[in-house]
């Protein structure tokens, strides 16, 4: 059996506001690690989109390719084509960059409640993600 002292350190009092700091910094973990699964995804959705655009660029203007929208193929030309994967492109862009501030935002977040987590609980707590 460990001394007295030492078993007092080990013991820490986690008080409800601790409880709520701790919940909290799960939940923006969670939706900190979804979202930089989704931002994985929109870039290579992006990459895919510049390779079709890079492949639209060496057919001949007069074809007519199959473009899916929705559920549905249509023929296009080749400008109107390149022209819907432009748009869709400027769309990515667009979603990523927000992604990306929520993503800053959320990490901002995530240190502060680990700095004060960390400064309470010091070794008794455990907020690094494993790999």
């Amino acid at each position: 059996m460990p001394p007295e002292s030492q078993k007092m350190e080990s013991e820490v009092h986690i008080t409800y506001d601790d409880q709520q700091k701790i919940n909290k910094f799960a939940r923006l973990n969670a939706k900190y690690e979804d979202f930089k699964e989704e931002i994985q995804g929109r870039k290579s959705e992006l990459q895919n989109l510049e390779d079709a655009i890079s492949e639209l660029m060496l057919c001949d203007e007069t074809n007519q390719i199959m473009y899916k929208e929705g559920e549905i193929f249509l023929y296009k030309d080749v400008s109107n084509a390149q022209n819907s994967l432009e748009e869709y492109k400027h769309e990515l862009l667009t979603v990523a960059a927000n992604i990306e501030r929520e993503i800053a935002t959320l990490k901002e977040q995530i240190d502060e409640l680990k700095a004060h987590l960390y400064a309470k609980f010091g070794n008794n707590i455990h907020l690094e993600m494993e790999e």
